[in-house]
């Protein structure tokens, strides 16, 4: 997969495919005022392969935690495909100043002083694109500041480990700046509020430090705990470590099953052969990762005119697809563009 196709199948979901996260379903926000109205942003609601909200996932799952300032963003051109239908899928991309370190993992690799990182980008329709984000999710923006978990995946790239990790804090206080593309704020909590209680593990950590300094949160994180598995995996990247503590295994059958999918097998397929390979796979699949592959057979069965949402809807279960591949499996996974299929009336030879 070249590094162009590799990037927009992790634009739309974070650490994308390498966390593995997938949009199971879509919907819109209306923007502000009267009469007719486009949605102001895109919502997916994401099944993700890293837990994240956390200070357990946290100190599991990160390799660093930070402030860190978003400076720039640029987009990455939709396919070719796309342009031509008109409407499609913009991948992002921002570059991440690190102000501040709160907490490292022991022996993670050193965190470099700026990275990039892709993220949710846009849908488009004709001229008009409209924002993606997750449910409650930041979706990191130039001129904003944030509280990230950070990791290094198994390509190298630094991106955070899943949607619950990066928090708002404009102003030096967690909950304030840009959450789903809209400006939010908190008041200012008591520290003891914060960091007092049995439940320190389990809640969320955008609840845990809503209100508070950067610093109260490098204290909350000293008091987690990794979980003893991931520990003991240190050495791997955050997916992997993820499989270790959940006992996941590679399904022989299922990627045998998914082998024409694989861009080493050298396969051009048709839309009805890429359904046809689709519903081979239904059996295998959970309830979840059942309706993404119902969402691409639908795509590939039937011509339906497209909307900024169902084209959102596609292309968010044409990532998490390839993430699962990539995941499961260890495929890079050829394009799901498909190959034209042969003019019954043309002369074959």
């Amino acid at each position: 997969m070249t590094s162009k196709k590799r990037n927009r199948a992790v634009g739309f979901l974070l650490a994308a495919s390498l966390t593995g996260a997938g949009i199971l379903a879509l919907s819109a926000l209306p923007s502000d005022g009267d009469g007719p109205r486009r949605p102001s942003v895109i919502v997916g609601h994401a099944k993700e392969a890293l837990p994240s909200s956390t200070a357990g996932d946290w100190v599991s799952y990160a390799d660093h935690v930070a402030v860190v300032n978003v400076v720039s963003e640029n987009e990455q051109p939709p396919s070719a495909e796309e342009v031509q239908a008109g409407e499609g899928y913009i991948s992002r991309t921002v570059k991440i100043d690190v102000a501040q370190k709160l907490w490292s993992r022991p022996g993670a690799a050193e965190l470099p002083a700026s990275v990039t990182s892709t993220v949710d980008g846009w849908s488009f329709k004709g001229t008009t694109r409209t924002p993606i984000a997750r449910e409650g999710a930041s979706r990191l923006e130039p001129g904003h500041t944030y509280v990230i978990a950070l990791a290094r995946f198994a390509d190298g790239q630094w991106s955070r480990i899943g949607s619950g990790a990066a928090l708002p804090y404009d102003g030096a206080v967690v909950g304030n700046g840009e959450v789903m593309s809209k400006p939010v704020t908190t008041q200012k909590a008591p520290l003891s509020a914060m960091i007092e209680g049995p439940d320190l593990q389990t809640r969320a950590v955008a609840v845990v430090a809503k209100g508070q300094a950067a610093s109260a949160l490098a204290g909350v994180l000293a008091k987690a705990t990794p979980d003893p598995v991931a520990v003991q995996n240190s050495g791997l990247d955050p997916v992997a470590r993820y499989a270790k503590v959940t006992g996941q295994t590679a399904p022989t059958e299922y990627c045998a099953a998914a082998e024409p999918f694989d861009a080493a097998s050298g396969s051009e397929l048709s839309k009805t052969e890429l359904a046809d390979y689709l519903e081979v796979l239904l059996p295998y699949e959970t309830e979840d990762h059942a309706a993404t592959l119902t969402t691409l057979i639908s795509y590939f069965r039937f011509e339906a005119p497209q909307t900024p949402a169902t084209a959102a809807k596609f292309a968010a279960a044409r990532v998490e697809f390839t993430v699962r591949l990539r995941q499961q499996c260890g495929f890079e996974v050829r394009s799901l563009t498909p190959n034209p299929a042969p003019d019954p009336t043309t002369p074959v030879g």
